[in-house]
């Protein structure tokens, strides 16, 4: 009998150390598979990025394009403008529009962007959703005869800022997408922006009120894409 009773508590301590030992050899192999699954994802993602920052300059030429063809659509309806306010009726071209596919490349960078700071891809994708949609409603604006709503030549000045920030932006970001540059740029100054309306011509003869009303906003201390 005693045998069996010693036999008995062998066997209790038999089993609970088979239990610790089955118990540690599961944890290494979890442990081992959630590296090996964090190991992957990381590739993953590194990979994903690559091929984001491959395509990059595309995206940002489309972003440009969209820009520089919003700066003369607006300009025209800038120039259109009577008593300080676009008429209603006015004949104005078709509003340009950015590729959708170029929107999800931005939207997707800044998703993989792990080691970067995005904050000017940010930036410049938000102010995309917010000027496009402006240029939107001025167009159906003065397209509707029985409108109740007006236009105003500043209001216009301020999507042509919008716009020239959207410019200035993605062209900051060229040199990191050609591998000029290891870091992004995360601001823009006010020079950048007038440096856009001078390169196409919005000359302070022809558009004073326009360049006086990018230095008051500068006045007031705001930095691009803050107001």
């Amino acid at each position: 009998m005693e045998c069996l009773a010693a036999l008995k508590e062998w066997q209790t301590l038999v089993a609970a150390c088979i239990a610790i030992v089955a118990a540690y050899v599961a944890w290494g192999n979890t442990t081992r598979q959630l590296g090996q699954a964090s190991n992957l994802e990381a590739t993953r993602r590194s990979r994903k990025q690559a091929a984001l920052r491959a395509v990059l300059p595309l995206t940002l030429s489309e972003v440009t394009n969209y820009a520089l063809r919003s700066l003369k659509w607006l300009r025209e309806a800038y120039d259109k403008c009577q008593d300080q306010a676009l008429p209603l009726g006015t004949v104005l071209p078709e509003i340009p529009t950015l590729p959708n596919d170029t929107v999800l490349a931005l939207r997707d960078f800044i998703e993989y962007s792990d080691n970067l700071d995005p904050q000017l891809f940010e930036d410049v994708l938000a102010r995309i959703q917010v000027q496009s949609a402006r240029i939107s409603d001025t167009y159906e604006t003065i397209r509707s005869a029985d409108s109740t709503l007006i236009i105003i030549k500043h209001n216009i000045e301020s999507y042509l800022i919008d716009t020239a920030m959207i410019y200035a932006g993605a062209s900051a970001l060229f040199d990191y997408s050609r591998r000029r540059k290891s870091e992004l740029p995360t601001e823009i100054s006010w020079d950048d922006v007038r440096k856009v309306f001078f390169t196409y011509h919005f000359d302070s003869d022809d558009y004073p009120s326009l360049l006086e009303h990018v230095s008051l906003i500068e006045k007031g201390g705001s930095k691009p894409f803050e107001r």
